[in-house]
C-alpha cells in the first residue's frame, strides 16, 4: 500500500492573494492500493473585492431589499430631524458639565423633574 502521510494538507495564503485550499488523500477506487489526491481551492480573484457600492446597486437592480431601510422608518427619521435642520427648534447654550439648560424643564409633565440617576 501507498504512503498516504503527508498528503492532507490544509493551507492558507494571506498574501499577495488570499487562498484556502485542502488537500486530501484517499485510496483510489479498485482493488489495488493506490493514492488518490483531490485538491479544493478558493482563491480570491483579482478585481474580485465590489466597489463601495457595487453591492448596493447590485441589490437594487435584483430588487434585493435587506441592505436598504423601509420607507415608513426613513419617513420617522426624518420626522426627528427635519425639525432641527429647519431652524425651528432652537439650540439653548448650558456649561459643561450641567444637567442642560433650563429650558429643558419645560419638556417634562407638570409636577415632575429630572431625575440624577448618579445621586
Amino acid at each position: 500500500m501507498e504512503e498516504f502521510r503527508g498528503m492532507n494538507e490544509l493551507r492558507f495564503r494571506v498574501r499577495p492573494d488570499t487562498a484556502v485550499s485542502l488537500t486530501l488523500a484517499g485510496k483510489k477506487p479498485g482493488i489495488a492500493a493506490h493514492a488518490q489526491v483531490e485538491e479544493l481551492a478558493f482563491a480570491q480573484q483579482p478585481g474580485a473585492d465590489p466597489r463601495r457600492y457595487d453591492r448596493l446597486i447590485g441589490a437594487a437592480l435584483e430588487g434585493d431589499k435587506f441592505y436598504f431601510a423601509r420607507e415608513d422608518s426613513v419617513e420617522a427619521a426624518w420626522h426627528v430631524v427635519d425639525p432641527i435642520l429647519d431652524d425651528t427648534t432652537p439650540v439653548y447654550a448650558y456649561p459643561p458639565g450641567t444637567w442642560g439648560p433650563t429650558a429643558a424643564d419645560h419638556l417634562l409633565p407638570t409636577g415632575t423633574s429630572w431625575r440624577n440617576p448618579g445621586g
